[in-house]
C-alpha cells in the first residue's frame, strides 16, 4: 500500500491536471482489503488491470520475500507485454511509470516504443544512495557518504541492502545501473524537505543520468469510509497538537511474538499518548504480511494482560 497510495494520487494528478486517461497494472499476488477497496473507488478515468496470479509453490518456504517480489515481477513479465501491446495498439501510450524495476520491465516497455519512467516511492536521499552503489567502496568499514546524504553505517542499512550479503547486493547494484537507463525518476518527495540530496540530483548536467523529478508529497486524499480509521481520526482531533506517537510498520511489516510484547509494555510505560497499527505477530519473518496485509489472527490476542 505504500506503493499503491501515491501511484494512485499521481495518477489522480495526471488525470484531473493535465488531463491523460490512466491505466493501473497490479499484481494479483500483493491484493488485499485494502487493495480491492483503494481501487474500487478510483475515478472513472482510470481503469485497472491485475495480472494473473503468479504461482510460487516451487520455492521454497523461506525464500527472502524480495527475491519473492522479484520472482513475481519477472514471471509477471509476458503478461505485462501483453497488456501493453494491447493498450499500444489501441491508443497512443505516452509514457509507462513503474515502481519495481528491471531490465527485462524497461526492455518491454522500449520494444512498444512506450518511454519508460521510474516512480521512486521513498525519498532523494535514498535514491541519491542507490544511484551511487557503484561508486562506493564496498570493502570500507566506515560510513558511507554518498552526495548530498549524511554518513550511512553499513550497520545501519536494511538487512537485504548490507554489503556484507554479497548476492543482496549485487542484484540491488544491477537495479541502480537499470535506473540509469530510464528516461526520469519520479520521487515522492520535495525539495525543501531534503535540500541536500535535491541539490545533487537536480543537477541536469549530471551525464548518464536521467532527470529526476520531485513530484511529492502524494498522499492519499479524500474521506476515508473505514469506520475503525474514521473512530481513530475522530480520536486524534480531540487530542492536544503533537501530543500523539504513531506506530506503524508499513503494510507488510510484522513483530515477533516477544516485540510485540516488549513493545506494547513500552508504550504503556512511556505514558504517551500513542496509535498503534497492530497485527498479529510472526516469529518467522520480518515482512509476515507483505502478501496480505490482513492480520492472518486476531492482532489483540497477542498482548500482554493489564
Amino acid at each position: 500500500m505504500g506503493h499503491l497510495i501515491p501511484l494512485v494520487e499521481l495518477a489522480k494528478q495526471l488525470t484531473i491536471t493535465h488531463g491523460f486517461s490512466v491505466t493501473l497494472i497490479t499484481f494479483s499476488n500483493f491484493s488485499n482489503k485494502a487493495q480491492t477497496s483503494l481501487l474500487s473507488s478510483l475515478p472513472s478515468t482510470i481503469s485497472t488491470i491485475s495480472l494473473p496470479l503468479i504461482p510460487l509453490h516451487d520455492l521454497p518456504s523461506d525464500y527472502p520475500l524480495h527475491l519473492l517480489i522479484c520472482t513475481v515481477f519477472s514471471r509477471s513479465l509476458p503478461s505485462l507485454h501483453s497488456i501493453l501491446s494491447s493498450l499500444t495498439s489501441t491508443t497512443h501510450v505516452t509514457a509507462y511509470i513503474t515502481d519495481i524495476f528491471g531490465q527485462k520491465s524497461l526492455s518491454t516497455a522500449r520494444s512498444l516504443s512506450v518511454p519508460p519512467f521510474l516512480f521512486f516511492t521513498t525519498t532523494l536521499l535514498l535514491l541519491s544512495y542507490v544511484l551511487h552503489l557503484s561508486d562506493l567502496n564496498t570493502s570500507s568499514p566506515g560510513p558511507l557518504t554518498p552526495p548530498g546524504c549524511m554518513p550511512i553505517r553499513n550497520e545501519d542499512l536494511p538487512d537485504g541492502w548490507r554489503f556484507h550479503h554479497e548476492d543482496n547486493y549485487k542484484q540491488m547494484l544491477r537495479h541502480a545501473q537499470h535506473y540509469n537507463e530510464t528516461d526520469g525518476i519520479l520521487v515522492n518527495s520535495f525539495i525543501d524537505i531534503e535540500p541536500g540530496a535535491a541539490r545533487f540530483l537536480l543537477d541536469e548536467d549530471k551525464p548518464g543520468r536521467p532527470r529526476v523529478y520531485p513530484i511529492g508529497p502524494l498522499i492519499q486524499t479524500g474521506s476515508i469510509g473505514d469506520a475503525d480509521v474514521g473512530n481513530c481520526m475522530t480520536w486524534l482531533d480531540e487530542q492536544p497538537r503533537g501530543s500523539v506517537l504513531f506506530v506503524c510498520f508499513g503494510s507488510g511489516g510484522t513483530l515477533s511474538v516477544k516485540q510485540t510484547t516488549e513493545l506494547a509494555l513500552g508504550l504503556e510505560m512511556s505514558g504517551q499518548r500513542f496509535l498503534w497499527v497492530v497485527r498479529s505477530p510472526s516469529d518467522s519473518v520480518a515482512s509476515g504480511a507483505f502478501f496480505d496485509a490482513e492480520s492472518a489472527h486476531d492482532p489483540f490476542a497477542f498482548l500482554p494482560e493489564r
